[in-house]
């Protein structure tokens, strides 16, 4: 079964909310992790753990596609760090 919303169909996903089936938001942010890993490692590692939980629970998950933007001022000094205000990011 097919449990990410960017890959389904609108069938499919009229289906998926026909059953009430619950919906994950894998979210991260973009934010330096010094010199040995990418900007995106928790974005990465949301979007994994999301879908380990969809491969589990097939029948019961969709997973969106993940929010690349979280709060995050104390890493502005690295180069590509995007962040939000805290109301921003929490409504």
């Amino acid at each position: 079964m097919i449990n990410r919303l960017a890959s389904m169909t609108w069938p499919e996903i009229n289906e998926a909310a026909l059953q009430q089936r619950v919906v994950v938001i894998p979210a991260g942010t973009l934010e330096d992790h010094g010199l040995h890993l990418p900007i995106d490692t928790d974005i990465v590692i949301a979007d994994k753990i999301c879908q380990m939980l969809a491969d589990k629970l097939p029948d019961d998950v969709v997973v969106l596609p993940p929010i690349t933007f979280g709060f995050s001022p104390h890493h502005l000094d690295g180069p590509g760090t995007i962040t939000l205000k805290w109301d921003t990011f929490i409504q």
